[in-house]
Order: structure tokens, then C-alpha cells, then sequence
């Protein structure tokens, strides 16, 4: 009987939807941005932006692109996003889910924010704007 429980336990955690943040390594990671679903179409997907440059996108649910995309963009791009990620005053804080909105969410520099898009203003805006160009640029590609 408890070979039977184990088995099951094994399965049900290795049957896991895979994580961008597990397939990926995470040395020099700048920052990783995701968008959540909602009771509506709107897009789900994860973005890993590196250091260097790369970018990983993985389009999950309701994009144009679904599946893992690897590109780049230049290293002027990746310096007026530290900026925007330095220079935010927004404190680092999390949102509670409102019914049928999506949560976007950014981990940097050890911390993470997690806010409705449509509800933010000011720099926490400027960078989302950002974000969602970058991502902009590599699903048209």
C-alpha cells in the first residue's frame, strides 16, 4: 500500500507543467516578466531577459506565438531597461487578484511585483509599456 502512495506522489510532481524559470539557467538573469491569465483571452506568457542580451519568451495560452522563442535585443535596450528597473519608485509590493484580471508580475534584483497592468500609472507604467514592446519585438519577428 505505501509503494502504491509513493508512486502516485512521484507521478502526480514529475507530470508538472514545466517552469521557464527551471529550463533555463539562472545565472545573469536582469529581470523575468509574466502575464497571467484571466477569465477572458487575454495573453499568457513568461519572459526571461538576460545580461547579455538574450531573451526567452515562452507563449502559453491566447498569443500569437505559442512555445519557447530565444532572440536577443541590444545591449542599448537591455541598459533603458535597468534604467526603468533602477529607477522605478515603486515599492515592491503584490496586488490581490480582482476577478477575471490578469496579473502581471516581475521579478528583478530579488524582489517581485505583482500588479493589474491596466491599473498602474506612472513608472510601474513606462516600464510595463516597455516589457510588453520588447515582447512586441520578438513575437512579430
Amino acid at each position: 500500500m505505501g509503494k502504491i502512495f509513493l508512486f502516485f506522489i512521484i507521478a502526480f510532481f514529475s507530470c508538472k507543467a514545466p517552469n521557464i524559470e527551471s529550463n533555463f539557467q539562472t545565472q545573469n538573469i536582469l529581470a523575468f516578466y509574466s502575464k497571467g491569465s484571466c477569465s477572458g483571452t487575454c495573453p499568457v506568457y513568461d519572459v526571461l531577459i538576460y545580461e547579455n542580451g538574450t531573451v526567452v519568451y515562452n507563449g502559453i495560452d491566447h498569443v500569437q506565438k505559442r512555445g519557447m522563442i530565444r532572440s536577443a535585443v541590444s545591449q542599448s535596450e537591455i541598459m533603458d531597461l535597468k534604467l526603468l528597473l533602477d529607477g522605478s519608485p515603486v515599492e515592491f509590493k503584490s496586488f490581490r487578484k480582482a476577478q477575471g484580471k490578469p496579473l502581471t508580475t516581475i521579478k528583478y534584483n530579488k524582489q517581485t511585483l505583482t500588479y493589474h497592468a491596466s491599473k498602474v500609472d506612472g513608472s510601474l507604467k513606462q516600464l510595463n509599456t516597455k516589457l510588453e514592446d520588447l515582447v512586441f519585438q520578438i513575437t512579430s519577428k
